[in-house]
């Protein structure tokens, strides 16, 4: 099945609804965004992992675990940089209460969290 994208289809097109809910399940219903994104991430795993599918079990069952697996390691992602983020907003919010103005390193950090790639990002954290 790797490379065939007509056999990849009919996998999306059959399993695609129920991934899709498992993911909006784990997520919640205030974020539709971020749901449709892991979801999309959900299934570059899947296609990736493709190869090494051994069917000791159903492809239903093996994508159910890999939808569940990927989005609660995005949502720890997503809330660790909201965590990291809050924590640098208080730091500017108490600079400016004290009329120091904000650091200069807290608001390079502040404005380079919000361009750069997640990767990095995690190296100002």
């Amino acid at each position: 099945i790797e490379g065939d994208e007509r056999a990849m289809r009919l996998l999306w097109e059959e399993h695609a609804p129920h991934v899709d809910a498992v993911v909006r399940r784990l997520v919640g219903a205030a974020d539709p965004d971020l749901a449709a994104d892991i979801a999309q991430e959900v299934w570059i795993q899947i296609f990736r992992a493709l190869p090494g599918f051994r069917g000791d079990a159903q492809f239903g069952t093996w994508a159910h675990r890999i939808a569940v697996n990927r989005t609660l390691n995005a949502l720890r992602r997503v809330r660790r940089v909201g965590k990291h983020e809050a924590s640098l907003d208080e730091a500017l919010d108490a600079d400016e209460a004290r009329g120091v103005g904000g650091s200069a390193a807290v608001r390079a950090a502040v404005a380079a969290s919000a361009v750069e790639p997640e990767g990095e990002r995690a190296l100002l954290a």
